[in-house]
């Protein structure tokens, strides 16, 4: 396999800082206090690199490596194989073998309870006199991240032009079958039970083509700011009565001062009313709905803005593994009786709005989380 770019981490750049001694891309590492001018650069890659030896022990770790390791006290004199996965470190034993670079090596390691993916470059070097591998790991988490989410926005997409096309033909058919229905009606025909039947499952279908239909309207592109507290507020008010018939708790954990959120507000209204009645339909009786507010300083939706954080948690059962990824898709539910609408609205408005929405699992308990640019 040929080595894939990566700016001043590719193995094209460490080959030159590495003194490379043959044809055989076996490299030359200065090991020692005697370290060059390579070992210094390689010191400064923002990519981790771990040095290994034939027995299968890191003999360097650059301080990349660390950070990415966290909260590993120390990798040198480390055993290679508590370190990295089983895959990445066949790899290696590989390259100690056959004195032979592996290149693009994609896996997933969990890091602080978070999944990462990553991509590896694994390439035979000389560690005093012996075969040694060199393991540049490169942190490609937030690309995946985006490459999925342009995946999803682009299937969200295509269904919703899918259900605009299908249910703006079924709507006049629908209203055709009720008209008839009410000449039969009104005119003493014959049959009259049946004809009851017919309309009754017209008006259900109708109502099932009026629903997906305002789905696949646009987002208003009224923008102004919008108080993010009194918006969940409003939309725990609306859900009240189903959240004392089902005898929930409510925790708020809410980070005072806020800024608004630049907005149309009825359709942030309409979003975090889904969020509100999709945790107290998934809640067991008796459980506790935990509604958090904060700021993430890290994730940047835009440039140079901070970006809001409210996430709904609830003690239900989750969603269904195999699910995980397309329950935001329109027409995909777990609900008996539901059409699978509210979260593919609510991705949609998180989509118009710059953001982002995920769920995942903590513990026992299932997150929604939105994410909007302040």
């Amino acid at each position: 396999m040929s080595p894939m770019g990566y700016g001043v981490g590719s193995v094209a750049f460490l080959s030159h800082l590495l003194s490379c001694q043959s044809m055989g891309c076996i490299y030359n590492y200065h090991m020692g206090k005697g370290r060059g001018l390579e070992s210094e650069i390689i010191a400064s890659l923002p990519h981790p690199v771990l040095v290994v030896g034939k027995d299968g022990f890191v003999l360097y770790a650059n301080p990349a490596a660390y950070e990415f390791f966290m909260p590993v006290s120390r990798l040198e004199g480390s055993q290679l194989k508590g370190i990295l996965t089983d895959l990445l470190f066949e790899s290696v034993r590989r390259v100690l073998r056959e004195a032979g670079g592996v290149f693009n090596v994609k896996d997933k390691v969990e890091m602080r309870g978070e999944k990462r993916h990553i991509v590896a470059d694994i390439f035979p070097v000389d560690v005093g006199g012996q075969l040694g591998a060199a393991v540049l790991l490169r942190d490609v988490t937030r690309i995946r991240m985006l490459e999925q989410r342009d995946e999803k926005d682009r299937t969200s997409r295509v269904v919703e032009d899918l259900v605009r096309r299908i249910f703006s033909h079924i709507r006049p058919l629908v209203l055709g079958i009720l008209n008839v229905c009410n000449y039969a009606e009104d005119s003493g025909s014959a049959g009259l039970e049946e004809i009851r039947l017919i309309r009754e499952e017209a008006l259900r279908l109708s109502h099932i083509a009026e629903e997906a239909v305002d789905f696949t309207l646009e987002v208003s592109d009224l923008r102004q700011g919008v108080n993010i507290y009194k918006v969940v507020e409003d939309a725990l008010g609306m859900c009240k009565r189903e959240i004392l018939e089902k005898g929930l708790t409510i925790e708020r954990d809410y980070l005072p001062g806020v800024p608004e959120v630049q907005g149309e507000p009825i359709e942030l209204f309409k979003l975090f009313l889904q969020m509100v009645k999709n945790a107290v339909e998934a809640s067991p009786e008796g459980g506790v709905l935990r509604i958090r507010i904060s700021v993430d300083g890290a994730k940047k939706l835009v440039p140079g803005r901070f970006t809001l954080k409210v996430e709904f948690e609830n003690e239900g059962k989750g969603v269904p593994e195999g699910l995980e990824e397309s329950i935001f898709l329109p027409f995909v539910t777990t609900k008996v009786g539901h059409l699978g609408l509210g979260l593919a609205k609510a991705y949609k408005i998180v989509r118009e709005h710059s953001g982002e929405i995920e769920y995942s699992r903590a513990g026992d308990r299932s997150v929604f989380t939105v994410f909007l640019p302040l």
